[in-house]
């Protein structure tokens, strides 16, 4: 049973590689692999304690982390999004807003968590913790 779960976890991280729509007429772009996956696995990993669900995090957080070195890389003039935050402060960044929003996929928190970062005034919004530094969101 165990060895079923994983062939079917496995199979869902890798098919939305396999089936990529192309760019609609919004320019929205194609987000692949483990973008697709909803914000409620991620919330499942994280509270989980299991090994299996390390894994599961360790590859959504990098996902998120390459996300936001693809956006310092290709963003408009930007030398690190996050103003080096730590990887812990991005993941609590992220279980906050999967909670709030559970059928979302990652790249939509990714791309929120981006917005956020962006902001001049780096205001907060409702619910959704700004990172500064090091520190955690919520950490004053």
């Amino acid at each position: 049973m165990k060895r079923r779960t994983i062939c079917l976890l496995v199979l869902l991280a890798i098919w939305p590689t396999l089936c990529q729509a192309l760019p609609n007429e919004r320019g929205q772009y194609a987000r692949l692999g483990v973008g697709n996956l909803e914000c409620g696995l991620w919330t499942q990993a994280r509270q989980s304690g299991d090994v299996f669900a390390v894994w599961w995090k360790t590859l959504i957080l990098g996902w998120v982390q390459g996300f936001l070195t693809a956006y310092n890389v290709y963003g408009p003039h930007m030398f690190d999004v996050t103003s080096g935050a730590a990887a812990d402060a991005v993941a609590e960044w992220t279980d906050n807003y999967c909670v709030q929003h559970p059928h979302d996929n990652i790249a939509d928190a990714a791309e929120a968590l981006v917005g956020e970062l962006s902001k001049p005034s780096k205001k907060q919004s409702p619910g959704v913790p700004v990172l500064d530094g090091n520190e955690l969101p919520g950490e004053n």
